[in-house]
């Protein structure tokens, strides 16, 4: 029998995303949810407030009834006994050790060099395994590594007593059948009797869901103003086709059947259009192209722009940061908090408002554009990501762009659902599997 096992690591990423802050009481009910619903395993974060992240981890680990619950170690022993204390009272803990694997990396982040590394993880998952039963080892960036010393850190971390190893694939430069013979080649270097007590008894297959740079726009819409700068697609893929998929079940039909506008609105900003199940056109959420985002400045004049890429006091990193990392609300007002602001707005603060109003007509030209390419045949405009959490920032959008289509709002970044609803339609059949061709790239 063939089974999903579904890891929500929905706090770790929101640790990672600037534009989001979360109270004690969500981060709790996150995890609550998350064990409620089924999933398998709850990854939190790593500590980096040892006082408050102790409150807040302890609290959660004695609520969590059903998942494992899993949290990295850090770089000491030190941290070990601090990550364990955090979760020691749930009923089913779980240390990670996470290091990375390629020499850029461990140079970079932890200045060692493979010796080193190898003795780092041998000790910290001893450490770890005196304290916890279940300890994991994470190789991360390994699809950089050199194969033989990622090979070597797999050995020594099963030797130590990781009882699950994880191959990371950090820089996402690796096709599914990359990643699926660098797996193989590492449970090859396990012991045999141990390969065969957890089951592992065939070849290890990866899969890519809803990549974020699938090529699917139509020609006509690529054409830019200057024929070097074609518009190109880079989105919120992941979580706007599933919610294209959402509202095509809710209306008894299938995404290929419905056309649909996804506005994603989180840290960054992405409207694309869905038909027949393809994403026929969208912007560069990347580069440059589109709404204004909490931290992105989406489309921006172009001489002003020039002017100031020469004007002899940017170089070029801190233009592209200016553009995405430190435009919109940051540039502003220097930060991404969309509740801040909003909370703000209410109180009177009238130069907040006025942005806010200008968020929201940024998304808004954008979605009737792109029911212009369709001919305003659009079935449903869906709004999503955490900022679709802000009534007044749906409904002033919702306002605008009511006369195109129904407007339905779908809020969170609903990526975790999206992974765990690809897998399940792989292993049944509902799924078409595509295959990458290196001689295309």
């Amino acid at each position: 029998m063939r089974r999903v096992i579904i890891s929500d690591i929905t706090l770790k990423r929101i640790s990672e995303d600037r534009a989001v802050s979360l109270l004690f009481r969500e981060k709790s009910a996150i995890a609550i949810c998350a064990d409620k619903i089924g999933s398998d395993i709850i990854e939190i974060p790593a500590i980096k407030s040892p006082r408050e992240d102790r409150i807040i981890y302890k609290t959660i680990a004695q609520n969590v009834q059903n998942a494992v619950f899993a949290i990295p170690v850090g770089f000491s022993s030190e941290e070990v006994s601090v990550a364990w204390d955090c979760i020691k009272d749930a009923k089913k803990p779980r240390l990670q050790v996470e290091l990375p694997v390629s020499t850029i990396q461990m140079e970079y982040t932890y200045h060692v060099k493979q010796a080193k590394m190898l003795e780092k993880i041998s000790a910290l998952i001893k450490e770890a395994k005196a304290l916890c039963g279940d300890v994991e080892f994470s190789a991360l960036d390994a699809t950089r590594a050199d194969e033989d010393f990622l090979i070597a850190a797999v050995k020594e971390a099963e030797a130590n007593g990781a009882g699950i190893v994880t191959i990371c694939d950090d820089a996402g430069v690796s096709t599914p059948d990359d990643i699926a013979a660098l797996v193989n080649e590492a449970r090859e270097a396990m012991d045999p009797m141990e390969r065969m007590r957890k089951g592992m008894s065939g070849k290890c297959r990866a899969f890519i869901a809803d990549p974020p740079m699938a090529d699917e726009m139509l020609p006509e819409v690529k054409v830019g103003g200057l024929p070097e700068f074609p518009r190109k697609t880079l989105f919120h893929a992941l979580n706007s086709r599933a919610m294209v998929r959402r509202y095509a079940k809710s209306v008894g039909k299938t995404n290929k059947d419905v056309t649909v506008i996804v506005a994603h609105m989180g840290g960054g900003s992405s409207v694309s259009l869905h038909r027949n199940g393809l994403v026929i056109d969208v912007n560069d959420a990347l580069g440059g192209d589109g709404p204004i985002s909490p931290e992105r400045a989406g489309n921006v004049p172009g001489f002003p722009l020039v002017e100031k890429c020469f004007c002899g006091k940017w170089n070029e990193a801190q233009i592209k940061k200016r553009l995405v990392g430190r435009g919109g609300a940051v540039a502003y007002f220097g930060t991404n908090d969309f509740r801040e602001l909003i909370a703000r707005a209410e109180a009177g603060d009238k130069e907040v408002d006025t942005f806010l109003k200008g968020y929201c007509i940024s998304f808004a030209k954008y979605i009737a554009g792109l029911a212009t390419v369709v001919c305003g045949k659009v079935d449903a405009i869906v709004i999503t990501g955490g900022i679709a959490y802000s009534e007044r920032i749906t409904k002033d959008i919702s306002d605008r762009v009511g006369f195109i289509a129904p407007v339905v709002v779908y809020p969170g970044e609903n990526e975790l659902e999206s992974l765990a609803e690809n897998g399940y339609g792989i292993l049944n059949g509902e799924f078409e599997i595509r295959y990458y061709h290196p001689d295309h790239f």
